[in-house]
């Protein structure tokens, strides 16, 4: 690494304090702190359209200094420094040819000639650090709006061995104001769910298995997935495995674990012997295996509330929902306690004036279905910024001027930044070329 990246530093202790000092860790430090309140506190602020509007105005405040700077960095690339900001090294009595292959051997290459004048620069990419950074950070605001105005989630709640019909609505979705939505037009199933816990219940790991059944697609629609190669044969379901902080891809649109699981119970509430309501309880998992997991459900046709909670295990002794206690609790309006009961799956039981039936248990998992066009932009932008910083402080360019009147070469040596550091290197170059008239 020293090959390729030789700077010949020499820093002194007073700059390493100014570069490295207190002020400058406490402004970052400061910074990345009100970054992170600034970020909790307006979580629901860049949803919301002035937040556009106000990056359009940053994107154009951002691309006049990309501007300026790109102005900037070409006008010092070509620019040729006066005496009296430079530094002498030597005056030289020799051919040019033979001074522009030393200084070829050290890493300066000409950029500019007139004629008596020849400018040399070492690392003239250095220029540009700046103009790569703010490239970088209109980079990042303009695919934020992009991002912003396009982009589409939409929320499913799979239950296990159940298929969700072809474009069904989400259960939530949010979507830019210039993004269709979302639109799943194949069956999906959850084939598993399968939680692995820690000893202490903390959850470890939770795998879903996901089948996407045959669609009924358009002509267009076979063409690109065929062209695509995504799925060359329409008619064979395609199965797709999702671990935590893991993402999946199906015909372009991308997927991930939500942050609900649980059990789904299916219930019969009988009243009279003719009035049959079958509806289904979805409730999260417990966070332990002592604990409950509550929710509170209104159903269409009973004038109660019920309150359920449930334990994973009847006997509390596993996370793993194989046999699950469920409690019932019919509440009135004035919300007095009607009637409760326990249930395990297949049991009936009268639960105030119906006879209720615990039919089955199934788990259940939220799937996080997106489509982000603009995203990658966003990530263009942060390596445009850190390779903009990178050329800034690490290949500062160092300039040298030679010249020639009367026969005689004389040459300058600047540094636009950081001089103190290459102190060494200007020494160095200078006793070259002294050696070199000899």
């Amino acid at each position: 690494m020293a090959k390729l990246f030789t700077q010949n530093f020499a820093f002194l202790v007073n700059h390493v304090s100014d570069f490295l000092g207190r002020e400058t860790a406490l402004f970052l430090i400061c910074g990345v702190f009100f970054s992170v309140v600034l970020s909790y506190l307006l979580s629901g602020v860049f949803d919301s359209p002035w937040f556009a509007a106000l990056l359009t105005l940053f994107l154009f405040s951002i691309g006049s200094s990309t501007w300026r700077q790109y102005k900037s960095a070409r006008r010092a690339h070509l620019f040729i420094f006066s005496k009296c900001e430079a530094q002498r090294l030597a005056d030289v009595k020799c051919a040019k040819k033979v001074l522009a292959g030393y200084l070829a051997r050290n890493g300066f290459i000409p950029v500019v000639a007139n004629e008596n004048i020849e400018k040399y620069v070492k690392h003239s990419i250095g220029y540009w650090g700046g103009t790569v950074f703010h490239f970088g950070i209109l980079l990042t605001i303009l695919f934020s709006l992009v991002v912003f105005l396009t982009r589409s989630y939409g929320v499913a709640q799979l239950i296990e061995g159940e298929i969700r019909p072809p474009n069904e609505e989400f259960v939530g979705e949010e979507k830019g104001y210039f993004a269709k939505g979302i639109v799943l037009p194949w069956p999906v199933i959850l084939t598993k769910l399968i939680p692995e816990y820690y000893e202490n219940d903390d959850l470890r790991q939770l795998m879903l298995n996901i089948n996407f059944g045959p669609a009924t697609p358009t002509m267009g629609e076979v063409g690109r997935w065929r062209q695509d190669g995504a799925l060359k044969d329409p008619s064979r379901p395609t199965n797709i495995s999702l671990m935590f902080n893991e993402e999946a891809t199906f015909n372009q649109i991308h997927m991930f674990q939500g942050k609900g699981f649980g059990q789904a119970f299916t219930i019969e509430l009988v009243q009279n012997e003719k009035e049959l309501i079958k509806t289904r309880l979805i409730i999260p998992h417990p966070k332990k295996r002592t604990l409950a997991a509550y929710e509170s459900f209104n159903i269409d046709g009973i004038p109660y509330t019920i309150n359920a909670k449930f334990f994973a295990d009847s006997g509390k002794k596993t996370l793993v929902s194989t046999d699950p206690l469920l409690y019932l609790r019919l509440i009135n309006k004035d919300r007095d306690l009607i009637d409760e009961k326990v249930f395990q799956i297949g049991q009936s039981k009268t639960l105030g004036p119906y006879r209720t039936t615990l039919v089955s248990a199934q788990n259940w998992a939220e799937i996080v279905f997106y489509e982000n066009p603009g995203i990658w932009g966003v990530f263009f932008g942060f390596f445009c910024i850190a390779a903009g910083s990178v050329l800034f402080y690490l290949f500062p360019p160092r300039e040298i001027i030679l010249i020639t009147e009367n026969n005689e070469t004389r040459a300058f040596w600047r540094a636009p930044r950081f001089s103190e550091c290459f102190e060494e290197e200007r020494d160095m170059i200078s006793k070259g070329l002294e050696q070199t008239h000899r």
